[in-house]
């Protein structure tokens, strides 16, 4: 399972905020970075990135 990266939290903080209202957000992220699925993308982003997590 690969690792998130800087690089990848950044691009992944970037579509969120482009994207972040839209359902299918996680599956375009994921076009853009294949090494990840929809699943892992959005269980990082709501478990370490969402700015929203308390």
């Amino acid at each position: 399972m690969p690792r998130f990266n800087d690089e990848d939290n950044k691009r992944i903080r970037h579509h969120m905020k482009m994207w972040g209202h839209l359902d299918d957000r996680f599956v375009r992220i994921s076009e853009l970075m294949p090494q990840f699925t929809p699943k892992q993308i959005s269980h990082h982003w709501k478990n370490h990135l969402d700015p929203q997590r308390k």
